[in-house]
């Protein structure tokens, strides 16, 4: 009891203590707020972030914060209206649009919507060409990606000469080759093309055709029905693998520019 009596003031002085401090305050809110980013928290770093400037709708470092986090995430529905919120609410924030517009390229979301309401010659030299260039880049024009490097410095400063120049020297497949390929040695234009196992199977499929409509053709003339079938087949696996050919190039193509291009796509220049 007596122990009890001497502890009682010390029981009551402690929630005195810890209501007394405040962690909610604006330090203690960023500090929190860049724990959680250095974790990878990016969600409820931007919940801190996003209490905090409803507090100081003024504060452009916190707002900066805030888009920069928004931009990590990988869910690109959550990224696109979390920049349109921000983008009305700071409507002559210039990174703000900036970023909404190459999250909404990269995501490949349309802008119709609230097409009139942004406007990218507003925005600072530096910070359209950054958008241009990632667009250019995108729609595959290497050419006007070089035009706007060799006008703004800025550029090769934040990479993109590096990516430019990777594209530009790349090997491709050529699909006038993949056809031609093919017509001389069926399947030979797919593994050309880095499809080697389905090139092999319009081999394999065009040889076996062609080699039953050669039996029927030997044993019954051209009053084979074999002939006729397994010819007819053979014709079309043969036409066929000559046009999937000069796609398989073209679908190689593609994805060796999208694997280049996705890293060039995600190049800070905040």
């Amino acid at each position: 009891m007596n122990t009890f009596l001497l502890l009682k003031p010390l029981l009551l002085i402690i929630p005195v203590i810890v209501l007394s401090q405040n962690y909610c305050d604006y330090n203690s809110t960023i500090k929190f707020a860049r724990y959680l980013e250095e974790k990878g928290d990016y969600f409820y770093a931007i919940l801190e972030l996003e209490r905090i400037l409803f507090f100081n709708p003024g504060d452009t470092s916190v707002l900066f914060m805030l888009a920069k986090d928004i931009n990590r995430m990988s869910d690109c529905d959550f990224k696109i209206m979390k920049l349109k919120n921000l983008n009305k609410l700071y409507p002559r924030n210039h990174t703000i649009y900036s970023m909404l517009l190459e999250t909404a390229l990269k995501c490949d979301i349309s802008l119709t919507s609230v097409s009139e309401e942004l406007n990218i010659e507003n925005i600072p030299a530096s910070s359209r060409n950054c958008y241009l260039i990632k667009l250019n880049l995108k729609n595959g024009n290497i050419k006007e990606c070089k035009r706007l490097l060799s006008e703004d410095t800025t550029l090769i400063k934040y990479g993109f000469s590096k990516c430019v120049d990777e594209i530009y020297n790349a090997r491709w497949k050529s699909p006038l080759l993949a056809g031609v390929l093919s017509a001389i040695i069926p399947g030979s234009g797919k593994m050309y093309a880095g499809y080697p196992k389905d090139g092999l199977v319009s081999l394999m499929t065009v040889l076996l055709t062609g080699g039953l409509a050669l039996y029927g053709y030997q044993k019954y003339g051209l009053n084979s029905t074999l002939f006729w079938i397994s010819g007819g087949f053979c014709a079309s696996f043969y036409l066929a693998d000559i046009y999937g050919s000069v796609k398989a190039a073209l679908l190689y193509n593609k994805h060796k520019y999208l694997e280049k291009v996705s890293p060039c796509l995600d190049i800070d220049c905040y």
